[in-house]
């Protein structure tokens, strides 16, 4: 049975200051929209997914998507069915995010997209085109007939370089065999300092609150900024802005060291967007470091739960747009893969993510002046967000910062606003 991989990668991309937000508007709702119905069905504990990666690739799929196939992506995935505007969109959002940065900023932004396809493929030259031109996609062969396993390597090497060997590996043994027609990928990736760093000496050992009864002790980073800043029920909203100010980190850190839960249920599409445009005040902000690192997990469960069930099913979906003789090969999505990883210190923040589709056939010192506390010494959601567009390009929860350090029984801290 033959089947196409589809891959991307993503670390974080940088955007130019003035972006037209009505041209990539459509883009950002779909992406913000899925990153909330996405985490809503991810499991307990530790979570990082990059929404605005996987939108991407799965706005290709839908380019190549006929009929209740299409639909069912459409709707599933916040895409809307007009498919001129959104391919547009999508571009004029990719073209934001990679707009080239001021030199004088120390910071490495990569993003690359590539096609590599078996030699005896023949694409639909629209499709081929429109990755061309909407997606940046250009296509290379590849002879997956002859050593799937070593065009796998060559494959999993390129996202290896592209991302500084964050993902080390996307496509996992075994995706690839001599019927594979296509991998379809998109690396990107983000290093960048903070627009003021975390002074080093003001990162504390403090306690940590897993939950009301449990604590861990470990590293506070502290710096007090004027910055993007919001109270809503039950939660507080503070953002760090990286170096040019066009990325920001966003924290949602709840009153309750209990009430994460409450936090996610109340997230929205247009509360991420909102989060670009908080007014400023001056807030001190203690938060932990970061280091996620996870391992290639599937898809296909959460986003067949998301209601795109048909583009898994043999015989059922319709890819017809994409390749020639799809009528005989009848392909679909076998699976979907995802991988994240993010560093984050009081010098900045490191972040990439890698997915695969695989398609078969048949930071300073405090200031003595009025400001407000935000301190996430109890579990908490993050995001990074592009600030001119509202665009999420990653978010995640972080219920427990240092796994390898022991628990104490600590008692609960007093509910409400975090206290320094």
């Amino acid at each position: 049975m033959r089947h196409l991989l589809l891959v991307f990668c993503l670390a974080a991309v940088i955007q130019p200051n003035l972006v037209a937000q009505q041209s990539t508007a459509m883009a950002v709702d779909a992406v913000n929209e899925f990153a909330v119905a996405h985490h809503r069905l991810m499991p307990d504990g530790n979570v990082l997914a990059s929404p605005w990666s996987i939108q991407n690739t799965l706005a290709m799929l839908a380019a190549g998507a006929v009929g209740s196939t299409r639909t069912a992506i459409e709707k599933a995935f916040f895409l809307g069915d007009d498919e001129n505007a959104r391919n547009a969109s999508f571009h004029e959002l990719q073209r934001a995010l990679t707009a080239k940065l001021d030199a004088d900023v120390p910071m490495e932004i990569r993003s690359s997209n590539r096609l590599f396809v078996e030699n005896r493929l023949q694409l639909v030259p629209h499709w081929q085109k429109l990755m061309r031109e909407s997606f940046q996609a250009e296509a290379g062969r590849a002879s997956f007939a002859a050593d799937a396993d070593g065009e796998r390597g060559k494959i999993n090497e390129w996202v290896k370089e592209q991302t500084q060997g964050k993902i080390p590996e996307i496509i996992p043994a075994g995706a690839l065999n001599g019927q594979t027609l296509m991998v379809l990928v998109n690396a990107l990736y983000f290093d960048m300092p903070w627009d003021e760093q975390f002074t080093k000496e003001l990162t504390t050992q403090q306690p940590f609150y897993l939950d009301a009864s449990h604590a861990k002790t470990i590293p506070l980073m502290f710096k007090q900024h004027a910055q993007r800043y919001a109270r809503k029920e039950g939660f507080q909203i503070a953002t760090l802005p990286y170096a040019s100010g066009l990325f920001q980190f966003v924290v949602f850190v709840p009153d309750a060291v209990d009430g994460l839960a409450a936090v996610e249920k109340q997230l929205t599409g247009a509360l991420l967007s909102e989060c670009a445009r908080f007014p400023r005040t001056e807030v001190r902000l203690s938060i932990p470091r970061l280091a996620m690192s996870a391992p290639v997990v599937s898809l296909k469960q959460t986003l067949t739960a998301m209601g795109a069930g048909e583009m898994f099913a043999d015989g059922k979906a319709d890819f017809s747009r994409m390749i020639f003789d799809a009528e005989r090969l009848q392909p679909y999505v076998s699976d979907v893969y995802h991988r994240t990883f993010i560093e984050m210190d009081e010098d900045g923040t490191k972040a990439a993510s890698a997915s695969a589709g695989v398609v078969r056939y048949k930071n300073g010192a405090p200031k003595a002046i009025a400001h407000q506390v935000v301190k996430a010494d109890r579990p908490f959601l993050f995001m990074i967000q592009h600030v001119s567009t509202g665009a999420c390009l990653f978010l995640g929860r972080v219920s427990d910062p240092a796994p390898l350090v022991a628990a104490t029984t600590a008692p609960p801290p007093v509910h409400g606003p975090a206290k320094k």
